[in-house]
């Protein structure tokens, strides 16, 4: 009878578990549904903001053309002048290098002077009346038109002198059109490149999707009233969702067979005595407690080796946690260094890149091309001043940065930054002072003299920077047993918030009011690191609005005597 009662004990606890294993896995069926769901409606939306992002880009070059091209005095003087010649070099080679299917020019009455198009575009003076006169009202004026199941995609402005880029400073001497139609080739691109099927329909009819794991996104075409004449259809497959439900299906089945093979199995093995190493092992399970894997341990045969193997997992699940901690606060650096340098790399090199090939454009004139080649060449020094930085950061890091001591005059030095900075705080109407106590005396320390020349560059350049008008004024003060510099400017400040994290790598203080300014944040970080090298400490004390005065101090060592 003892046996029979532990029998059936037994028999119900493994049923009972068994119980609990099928609750566990409908609940992990129902959570992975949802998840499917969310994946679904996820995968959705992200491929609608494919779509925006690949149809913003595809339109985006020739509406800058189209604006560029309409502020411009050449163009001006022609409109009236008849010249067919002018008109073909210069505005119909549009077609060409920009790929769009058509161009027309009118003039202030809204006579047509000049239209040209490409191969395989049949409609000529198509531009509505409406748009015109839109566009007269706008001055820049992008929409689509919608006829005859075909979509045409227009960039517009009207044209003006050089001397007016915004369009609104002078009356319009014409109009300038650029047309794109949505043909089948360049629905084929978008399908090659999104991967769904792409068509254009009527903004009134709509699309129903065929098939249970595809889902489809539309991109409405707005006529120059906003209102929408067309839109088009993006359907996608999503075979991914459909093989993670199979998948998701045959496991669920799996795991049932398995439980109910399970049952069978456990229901032929209760002869034997298993009940306190199974329950030593679902503690284990649950609670990682090594006393009960000691306790498994001493169980002969499987359950000792069980033992072995539990000891095992939870040290590899603690290397493993350690490992994740590292590995998420390296990607955290990553993802921080990617997101400032993709901008400020990309920066310069497009402006490198885009008047190098304007260069290329005949009838430059002088004063043009030098314009240009000194765009190219502050692109190309903030390049090496951004490289400087990441090599001095990396160096930094890794502990390769060396002090070189000698023998440094101080007023040398401020006086040498005073005189770097004061042609550009001048053009910035800023007024640049340098005010410190010695300046008639010498005053020479034995420290590392272009560390100290480094820090004080990025002080006194981030107060110009920062600093729309006022004063930037810096100097030193001499204290026992140290140099305290000072940088006081005032510009926009720095929220107090902020004003710990400046002193981190790729921070900036105010990081929603200086996103618009030039640099990696990495200046700052530098100067800290250099300044603790030298033996100081580096603070600031700022007021929103009212300026910031950034502090340092340098240790006085006596220029050694040989």
């Amino acid at each position: 009878m003892k046996n029979t009662g532990l029998y059936y004990k037994i028999l119900w606890v493994s049923i009972l578990i068994g119980l609990i294993f099928l609750g566990s896995l409908l609940v992990l069926f129902i959570s992975n549904r949802k998840e499917e769901k969310f994946l679904f409606d996820s995968s959705k939306k992200q491929f609608s903001k494919e779509i925006n992002a690949v149809l913003s880009i595809y339109g985006r070059d020739i509406t800058q053309t189209v604006n560029d091209y309409t502020y411009w005095d050449e163009f001006y003087e022609h409109v009236y002048k008849n010249d067919t010649g002018w008109f073909e070099n210069n505005v119909t080679t549009l077609i060409e290098s920009f790929h769009v299917d058509y161009v027309a020019v009118f003039d202030s009455t809204f006579h047509l002077v000049h239209e040209a198009s490409g191969e395989g575009f049949s409609e000529r003076n198509f531009i509505p009346m409406d748009a015109l006169i839109q566009l007269k009202q706008d001055r820049i004026l992008n929409f689509c038109i919608y006829q005859s199941n075909k979509a045409f995609g227009i960039s517009s402005a009207s044209i003006h002198p050089t001397n007016d880029p915004t369009h609104r400073r002078t009356r319009p001497k014409g109009y300038f059109f650029a047309v794109r139609s949505y043909s089948q080739d360049t629905m084929d691109d978008l399908s090659t490149i999104l991967g769904a099927e792409t068509r254009i329909i009527s903004s009134s009819d709509s699309i129903a999707s065929q098939y249970k794991y595809s889902f489809s996104s539309e991109y409405i075409l707005n006529d120059w009233t906003n209102r929408p004449v067309a839109k088009i259809v993006f359907t996608k497959n999503f075979e991914n969702l459909k093989l993670q439900t199979s998948f998701s299906w045959n496991i669920f089945l799996f795991l049932l067979i398995s439980l109910i093979l399970s049952w069978v199995i456990i229901h032929l093995s209760l002869r034997y005595w298993i009940m306190r190493p199974i329950k030593l092992i679902l503690n284990i399970l649950e609670t990682e407690d090594s006393k009960q894997i000691n306790q498994l341990k001493k169980v002969s045969g499987e359950f000792e080796k069980l033992g072995n193997l539990f000891e095992q997992n939870i040290a590899q699940k603690q290397e493993l946690r350690l490992a994740k901690e590292k590995a998420e606060g390296s990607d955290q650096l990553k993802l921080a260094f990617l997101a400032n340098m993709s901008h400020e790399i990309r920066t310069p090199m497009n402006g490198i890149l885009g008047f190098t090939e304007l260069l290329k454009e005949p009838g430059l004139s002088e004063s043009d091309q030098l314009n240009f080649l000194n765009i190219i060449e502050q692109s190309g020094e903030r390049m090496l001043n951004l490289i400087n930085d990441i090599v001095n950061v990396s160096k930094i890091e890794s502990g390769q940065m060396n002090i070189y001591l000698s023998k440094v005059d101080i007023n040398e030095q401020v006086g040498y930054i005073y005189l770097f900075f004061k042609q550009e705080a001048e053009q910035k109407g800023i007024q640049l002072i340098l005010s410190n106590e010695g300046k008639n005396d010498q005053l020479f320390i034995y420290s590392d003299k272009e560390k100290i020349y480094a820090i004080l560059i990025n002080l006194v350049k981030n107060a110009i920077k920062f600093t729309k008008k006022g004063v930037v004024e810096f100097g030193y003060e001499k204290k026992d047993g140290y140099i305290e510099f000072y940088i006081r400017d005032s510009g926009i400040g720095i929220h107090p918030d902020h004003q710990e994290i400046i002193f981190e790598r790729f921070r900036r203080g105010n990081e929603l009011l200086t996103r618009n300014y030039e640099g990696t944040g990495l200046g700052l970080s530098i100067s800290k690191a250099y300044i603790e090298m030298l033996g100081g400490r580096i603070w600031v004390e700022s007021e929103m609005g009212k300026g910031s005065v950034f502090r340092f101090t340098i240790p006085v060592k006596a220029v050694p005597h040989h």
